[in-house]
């Protein structure tokens, strides 16, 4: 009897999405998952020589280019633009995803393809109840005082911006960031 753990079927009826998987890390990551059992979809830009045989590839952009209207809409959030101490790994992390989206609008507008993006404020959603079950000091009624708009918003506020900017109606929307925030981020 070996003393050596066998992880090598571990994944079996899991299923992954790599993105940046044709090459290097992302590459090695879906074989690795793909050796455990999982069922691995790959998202790059092109398949690489590296690119696992066994992963269902999906070229991402150019799927994008050869559509008639493409649009990328990336959700970031208000924390972005607001320091929050408690959320700065949070905020750093949305705010490079706004930089990415504006140079990627930039890269991708002479194929046609739009990129925006949606910042929600605070909106009511099972995770920001049990966030504020967790953390008493971040009440409703304590975001509510900086929202000018005096609510929380609802999902359908954010899904309603994301239609539009998908839609012929952004058909000249690129590059922006839209705050979806009842005016939080105004002040």
């Amino acid at each position: 009897m070996s003393n050596k753990l066998d992880f090598s079927k571990e994944l079996i009826g899991r299923r992954a999405l790599v993105t940046g998987g044709s090459r290097g890390i992302g590459a090695a990551i879906a074989q690795r998952l793909l050796d455990a059992g999982a069922k691995v979809v790959v998202a790059a830009r092109t398949r690489g020589n590296d690119t696992p045989a066994a992963a269902t590839f999906v070229p991402v952009l150019p799927a994008l280019r050869t559509s008639k209207a493409a649009a990328v809409v990336n959700i970031s959030s208000a924390a972005a633009t607001m320091p929050f101490g408690a959320f700065a790994h949070y905020g750093a992390a949305k705010a490079a995803l706004n930089y990415y989206s504006r140079t990627l609008a930039v890269e991708l507008a002479p194929s046609g393809i739009r990129v925006n993006v949606v910042s929600p404020g605070v909106i009511s959603t099972p995770g920001s109840e049990e966030f504020s079950k967790a953390n008493p000091e971040f009440s409703p009624a304590d975001w509510l005082r900086n929202i000018p708009l005096g609510r929380i918003g609802a999902t359908k506020d954010i899904a309603e911006v994301v239609a539009l900017l998908v839609s012929d109606r952004g058909k000249f929307l690129t590059g922006a960031n839209y705050g979806v925030d009842g005016g939080m981020t105004a002040r």
